[in-house]
């Protein structure tokens, strides 16, 4: 069994600013002496898009839970697994951990810090009242899906 000590925090942000402009004409021009009428005909057609965006998104992740230790690798690595749950004001909490720890980065105290698991897959899941009012309904995931 090890401790891990989960501190993890991602920010991500992107933008786009996008201007797009076209123009296209056709014009005639007939006549059929210099002393009668002239004919004319002309056609035009004009486009013109301005568009902006951006989005950004934070996580931040602090907990402490205690894993398995499933496999030694030949080479001592130590191939770790666990999962804690919680239950905070009615919404049930999951926390699922693996990945491999190298034997000299657990302390004195059997702890590792998660930013010392490599191929650590961390998932940090809810359920409950909050987590079911932050997902989109199903008319927006839908508009989404379609890309509208």
């Amino acid at each position: 069994m090890l401790t891990v000590i989960v501190q993890e925090s991602a920010t991500a942000s992107a933008s786009t600013d996008l201007r797009a402009q076209r123009d296209f004409t056709i014009s005639a021009h007939a006549s059929t002496t210099p002393a009668t009428d002239a004919h004319t005909v002309s056609a035009g057609t004009s486009s013109d898009s301005t568009g902006m965006g951006s989005t950004q998104r934070s996580g931040r992740l602090l907990a402490q839970l205690s894993v398995r230790v499933t496999a030694v690798n030949g080479n001592g690595d130590l191939v770790v697994s666990g999962q804690q749950n919680l239950k905070i004001n009615g919404e049930a909490q999951l926390i699922t951990l693996s990945g491999l720890v190298r034997s000299r980065d657990v302390s004195a105290d059997n702890a590792v810090l998660s930013s010392r698991i490599a191929d650590a897959r961390i998932d940090f899941d809810g359920a409950g009242f909050v987590a079911a009012q932050s997902r989109a309904g199903w008319l927006a995931r839908l508009l989404s899906f379609l890309g509208l």
